[in-house]
């Protein structure tokens, strides 16, 4: 099962408050997640319990709504985020506004990348009635269920990930590595190789989100300088990450 997931939109003609409950029922019922749905109207929730977060940006004319622009200038580092925007034509979304609707809403997290985005119909209200409303049910429900499964990807991917922000030679028998814990899961870091060949490293429990460094020393072995060395790095449950250092 994934991690949890929020739904938060912005509305004005209760249009894209629509699509959020589609959304949120397809999830649940397709896949069984845990989902909550919030209005940005009542203030920006906190995003720290959900690893998935989908955003629904209201759009008036050619203008996205604040609330989705200031809540998307958020810190997503770690999560999965998907935009919709309820402004298209009901058949035949257009790709260039889209694109254009996706720029704007990200205008304060311009390095923020959705797994994805996409439109459905939209509703025009003039004088307090709805003239035109072509909300697309069969298209939001299709576009859940082909999220809900890059969700359930990117958690299997993404729960268990070591990354290196860095690494060098101290000297002829010690490697120092600065590892990081990019994943969902508190990783048992316990075992390094250099060349291939297994070396003592200082074990760490390293927590989603954090750095540590650690430090490898030569069991027996030499770093000769000028050479370049690979170090693999590996926790208890098999998750490893491999780095070239240069001595």
């Amino acid at each position: 099962m994934t991690g949890k997931i929020l739904i938060v939109y912005s509305t004005q003609s209760g249009v894209n408050a629509q699509a959020a409950d589609v959304i949120a029922d397809t999830l649940k019922t397709t896949y069984n997640m845990d989902v909550t749905v919030a209005d940005l109207k009542n203030g920006s929730p906190d995003i720290t319990p959900f690893q998935n977060i989908i955003v629904g940006g209201g759009v008036k004319s050619t203008s996205v709504y604040n609330e989705a622009v200031d809540f998307l200038g958020k810190d997503f580092t770690g999560r999965n985020v998907a935009l919709y925007f309820c402004c298209e034509d009901e058949e035949n979304p257009k790709a260039p506004s889209t694109e254009d609707n996706t720029k704007k809403v990200l205008a304060k997290n311009q390095s923020l990348r959705p797994i994805d985005t996409t439109a459905f119909g939209g509703c025009m209200i003039r004088q307090g009635r709805a003239v035109m409303d072509d909300l697309n049910m069969n298209r939001i429900k299709e576009w859940s269920i082909e999220l809900g499964k890059k969700f359930n990807t990117q958690y299997q991917t993404q729960q268990w990930a070591l990354s290196v922000d860095g690494g060098f030679v101290n000297s002829n028998t010690q490697i120092t590595i600065h590892l990081r814990n990019i994943g969902s899961t508190t990783l048992d870091v316990v075992t390094a190789y250099v060349d291939g060949v297994l070396q003592s490293m200082n074990s760490v429990a390293l927590s989603p989100n954090r750095f540590q460094t650690v430090t490898i020393n030569g069991a027996g072995t030499t770093w000769a300088n000028g050479a370049s060395h690979t170090v693999k790095i590996v926790a208890t449950d098999g998750t490893s990450v491999a780095y070239n250092v240069h001595s």
